[in-house]
Parts: C-alpha cells; structure tokens; sequence
C-alpha cells in the first residue's frame, strides 16, 4: 500500500519560533550568486492553425509595463517560450510548464512567468513560460486555459528524448496555481509534479475550506510542492486543504509556510526572512522528484 507524506516547513518570525538568526538584519540573508543568464528560444505557438472551436478574444491584446511588471490581457494567440538549462550546468532530467497568475483577468508575464522559468534553467531545470488564454465575458474562466495547459505538456512531452528529460510537470501562482493543480486533476498522464505558490480560488466560498469540484484530487494524484505566507489574504488554509486532500489520495505533499510575504511576491523577496527562500526549496524539491523517477 502506498504510503501518503505530508510534509510542512514552517517559518514563523518576529515574536515566534526561532532556530537561528539572520546576519544581515531581521528580514535578510545573505543573497545567493547571481547564475549566468540563459538564452531563451523563441515563443512558439500552441494552435498556429487557430485555437480550439475558432475561439477569439474579444478585444487584441494588450501589453501594459508598469512598477516592472509585464501585464498582459486578451490573450488570442497562446505561446510556450522554452528556457534550456544554462549551458556547463549538469541538467536536471526534469521539465517545469510555468503559469503566471493575475486573476485570469491578465498574466503577470514576466514577474510569475518568464523569471519564474529564467531562475529555474539557471538551477539547470528545463522551464517552459506559458503565455495562455484568459475568458471572454461570461465564459468559464480556466476553459480556454486548460486547453492551452493540456496542448502545452503535450509539447513539452514531444521534446523530451530530444533535450534529456523524462519527468515532466506544471506550475503556477495565485490563479495560475488553480489552473495548475486543475491541469493536474484533469490530465494526470501529462502531470508527473505540480508546484503551487500562493494558490487562490481553491474553496467553494470565502468562508468555506471545501476545494472546488475541478481540484479534487482522483486516483493516484500527482505530488506537489507549495509555498504560501500566513498572511496572504487568501488564506494558506488553500495550500494546507489541498495537501490533506492530496495525502489522503496517498500522494506526496511538501508545504512551506511563511509568517509573512503576503501575495504576489513571486522572486521580489529572494534573498530576504521569512520568505525568501521557498524558490530554492522548489529546486530542491524538483531534484528529488529527479532522483525519484530515475529510481
């Protein structure tokens, strides 16, 4: 019989537990090496014949910087940018499909997405930045997502003899992270991992903890990695409820909590107490679902 593991790491600060004391201040570490850069391919078009059913957004799309975030809404044409490893690395055999967040009302591109997956082939993970689809008026609001998460693990799948891995998995934050762990219930075949940072939209109503009908875990659930701060105003209660619903499935569950960072932090506190540090907790996590696969 498999055995369930829930693991939570939590990280309590100012006036809580304290193992050890940062040298640089109450909320700084010292920061790790910047890694060389990567060079990313080209994005590639998930349905260059025209999406699923003709679907069109209904307005063009639109780029908008601002405070260093890239936001981009009424996605028509959804794309894959693949971030190999940085070259000298030893490569890890294990590929990450990352979904940015932003409501499914826009993407928050760059700060949950292409960074996302710039840190991770720095680390020497493969990482692909998904550009998807966001819901016209009154459409169900991960249905064209989904389609582009499904078509993208397909993809990414395709290439696996071709650049040396054979574990494949998906990502995401805040809404991203729902239309991950959604992906990973509807395409468990696909889904070999799912990661889910500061998940949102999981329970059926603000005061309630039952997950949402597309999130229940079936037979032989993917293992997860999560990361939440406790006082995210949607509440870490999301990641802890998933984990349980995960683990009574007999799945691997690893949650790290945080007493602060709020949402939306994404990479911007790297470095920096109490949570700085859940993206190389991810990294080291992803190897071990490497070693795992490979034994």
């Amino acid at each position: 019989m498999k055995l369930a593991t829930l693991f939570f790491a939590v990280t309590l600060t100012m006036g809580a537990w304290s193992c050890a004391q940062p040298t640089m201040g109450a909320d700084s570490v010292e920061p790790a090496s910047v890694a060389p850069a990567v060079n990313p391919e080209a994005a590639v078009l998930l349905w260059p014949d025209g999406n699923p059913g003709g679907w069109k957004a209904e307005h063009p799309e639109e780029q908008v910087l601002g405070n260093g975030v890239l936001r981009i809404d009424h996605v028509e044409q959804p794309s894959l940018q693949y971030f190999p490893p940085t070259a000298g690395l030893v490569s890890s055999p294990v590929a990450v499909v990352v979904c940015p967040g932003g409501g499914y009302n826009i993407l928050a591109m760059n700060k949950e997405g292409t960074d996302i997956a710039q840190f991770l082939a720095q680390r020497g993970i493969h990482a692909f930045a998904l550009k998807y689809r966001l819901p016209n008026v009154g459409e169900l609001r991960y249905r064209p997502a989904l389609e582009d998460t499904q078509r993208a693990l397909q993809m990414v799948r395709e290439r696996g003899v071709e650049l040396g891995f054979n574990s494949v998995g998906i990502m995401g934050f805040s809404a991203g992270a729902h239309l991950s762990a959604t992906t990973a219930a509807q395409a468990r075949p696909l889904v070999d991992f799912v990661g889910l940072v500061y998940p949102a939209y999981f329970f059926k109503s603000k005061d309630g903890e039952e997950l949402v009908d597309e999130l229940a875990p079936g037979e032989n659930p993917a293992p997860a990695f999560m990361a939440h701060a406790l006082n995210d105003p949607y509440s870490a209660r999301h990641s802890v409820v998933y984990a349980e619903a995960l683990a009574a499935r007999g799945a691997a569950a690893e949650v790290h909590l945080y007493a602060r960072g709020g949402h939306g932090f994404g990479l911007n506190q790297a470095g920096k107490l109490p949570v700085g540090d859940w993206a190389e907790h991810l990294v080291t996590w992803l190897r071990r679902q490497a070693a795992a696969d490979a034994g």
